[in-house]
């Protein structure tokens, strides 16, 4: 196989990758499919974070559902790689359109331990810095620079590999400017690369240009059951018994020009800038969420984009392994002069007292009442794949990868949209939730 359709394979690996991040991360409406809700936006023209300052998640960031980061220390936000199939994730709650990105990193150590600083937005625009602990196998530091217009992977021919002095060990700052005309990568006020928009509107080469977050954190490319491309480009298999692997946030600045409280896909959306609304609605949490068929509090912390913890602390006694329908919950940093929030109307089944649970009955998942026929072909591909690759069935093995899947199968169905069911079924068959 050549190293361009290597290089293709590794790519796909990590655009797949950082969409499932954005999609668990997001209402996964993708504004070209059709109308989308209102967005929030930065309201000021200069965002500042001091990692090196915090104790805990901030509150304009959302934490990944079952990751860890470390705050605390003078290195800042710490991203640890500790065992197989960690992978550590914050991104901003808000998006921005525009401006300069700036994030002082050190990256982690370790063959396929890939370290990220992602800007994506919900119809997969994509602004890319990633480090791979061993400089992708190479003899000196470097790091990778990318983009993607429209979630087209398309050709290998538009990342590049600048070189960075012992980024594993030394801190960096590695800038973004991004404008309507063109986007400069730089590090330590140094440019590395330009990238000039010519206006594509189709194909392989379209310019990211729509409302954007800011994504860190960790994932593995050096897994033993990762495509051969993908170990390739990642430098090579991960050795697990060498974790933990670490990197480090110190800080991100955000300016911009265009600032904006809430960004409005306007439907149909044509992918341009130009297109999209700065509407400037306020866009408040409600002050209390009535628990629905299937909720459980992580899905409730989802939906609200809150953190999980600040959600159970807001409400002491609560069980949240039995919660019930109709139960009122307080929502934290909510306001009563809104309406609240409802769950989304989802036709599947509650999987939560099946997972939770210390025993497992697999025809009571696949026999569970559902009106989608994808919903029950899901179910059963599920417990096939693993019956047939763990030969048999282990109750905390397949609890894990029944709530992996099923969160990732609603994540990608709750629309209905053909393409996030193609989505759905390329992580399943890449094994993204072993």
């Amino acid at each position: 196989m050549t190293s361009s359709a290597l290089f293709s394979l590794a790519l796909a690996a990590l655009i797949a990758f950082l969409r499932l991040v954005n999609a668990d991360s997001s209402s996964a409406c993708n504004p070209l499919n059709g109308p989308c809700p209102a967005i929030p936006g930065l309201s000021n023209s200069e965002y500042f974070v001091d990692f090196t300052q915090q104790t805990t998640t901030p509150a304009d960031w959302i934490l990944a559902d079952y990751a860890t980061v470390g705050y605390g220390s003078p290195n800042g936000a710490n991203f640890t790689f500790a065992k197989r199939y960690d992978a550590p994730y914050i991104w901003t709650r808000f998006y921005v359109l525009f401006g300069r990105i700036e994030v002082v990193v050190q990256a982690a150590p370790g063959a396929g331990i890939i370290t990220s600083a992602v800007m994506m937005s919900d119809d997969l625009d994509e602004i890319d810095w990633e480090w791979s602990g061993n400089n992708f196998a190479g003899s000196s530091g470097a790091v990778q620079t990318n983009y993607f217009g429209k979630g087209q992977i398309g050709y290998s021919d538009r990342g590049s590999q600048p070189a960075v002095d012992d980024p594993e060990h030394k801190f960096h700052t590695y800038t973004l400017d991004w404008t309507p005309e063109k986007l400069v990568w730089s590090i330590d006020g140094v440019a590395v690369r330009t990238l000039k928009n010519t206006g594509a509107t189709t194909g392989s080469y379209q310019y990211p240009q729509t409302p954007s977050r800011l994504h860190l954190g960790l994932w593995c490319s050096g897994d033993p059951n990762t495509a051969a491309g993908t170990v390739h480009w990642g430098g090579g298999y991960t050795n697990f018994s060498a974790a933990p692997f670490s990197a480090y946030v110190k800080s991100v600045k955000i300016t911009t020009s265009k600032t904006c409280s809430s960004w409005q896909y306007p439907s149909p959306f044509d992918g341009t800038w130009q297109s999209v609304q700065c509407t400037n609605q306020t866009l408040a949490l409600p002050c209390t969420y009535t628990v629905a068929a299937g909720d459980d509090g992580s899905k409730i912390a989802k939906n609200l984009t809150v953190n999980v913890d600040t959600l159970k602390a807001a409400n002491p006694g609560v069980n949240w392994d039995q919660l019930m329908v109709g139960q009122v919950l307080n929502v934290p940093g909510g306001t009563c002069q809104t309406l609240t929030t409802t769950s989304m109307n989802l036709t599947t089944s509650p999987t939560s007292s099946i997972i939770s649970t210390t025993s497992f009955s697999p025809t009571a998942f696949v026999t569970s009442n559902s009106s989608s026929s994808l919903t029950k072909l899901f179910k059963y591909a599920v417990l096939d794949k693993f019956r047939s690759r763990h030969n048999g069935f282990d109750s905390d093995l397949l609890r894990v990868n029944l709530r992996c899947h099923y969160d990732l199968h609603l994540s990608f169905n709750h629309n209905h949209i053909d393409y996030q069911r193609k989505l759905l079924l390329y992580y399943f068959d890449n094994d993204w939730c072993k």
